[in-house]
């Protein structure tokens, strides 16, 4: 089931987020920096961001538990300002590859006509692989992020509407 997140989803989707950036950065980003995340803080900002109508949050459910969300907008990209962005997707990592993550992006992708972006830390080869396996290609921008002390890069992927392959 794919649902709009209410404050009630905050501690799940804080829990996915941890517990993916965990798995998914392991020998990108510090090992210290991702030993310090905290699910109590993460719920604290998700729910900030839950109540912040500017931001779209869709939560995957299963057997009643949050096991995947997408967050979105409006682009923060000042060279796509009609454009739509996704913030984070993030599925719990043993139920990543059963097609969570395609569905969440349908989701977000059936609400949104304008064309959508994302960044992508250029080392998480698994997302680039997924968001290329969905009809987003890299634009060729880039830009450097600091995570835990660590300079890293991130590209940009794009998707104009009616490029819809693989969603389903």
């Amino acid at each position: 089931m794919i649902r709009r997140a209410t404050a009630d989803d905050a501690s799940g989707i804080a829990k996915i987020h941890v517990e993916t950036w965990r798995a998914a950065y392991s020998g990108i980003v510090s090992q210290s920096y991702l030993d310090s995340l905290s699910i109590e803080m993460r719920t604290e900002t998700w729910i900030r961001q839950i109540d912040d109508p500017s931001n779209h949050i869709w939560v995957s459910l299963m057997d009643g538990s949050v096991s995947g969300f997408i967050s979105g907008g409006a682009s923060r990209d000042e060279d796509l300002p009609d454009w739509d962005e996704i913030f984070a997707i993030y599925v719990s990592p043993e139920l990543q590859g059963r097609g969570i993550g395609r569905t969440l992006t349908g989701a977000f992708l059936a609400e949104h006509s304008n064309p959508c972006a994302l960044w992508v830390l250029e080392e998480n080869l698994a997302g680039i692989h997924f968001y290329r396996s969905i009809g987003f290609e890299r634009d060729g921008m880039t830009k450097d992020v600091e995570i835990g002390g660590n300079s890293l890069r991130e590209a940009r992927f794009t998707k104009v509407p009616g490029n819809k392959q693989r969603l389903s």
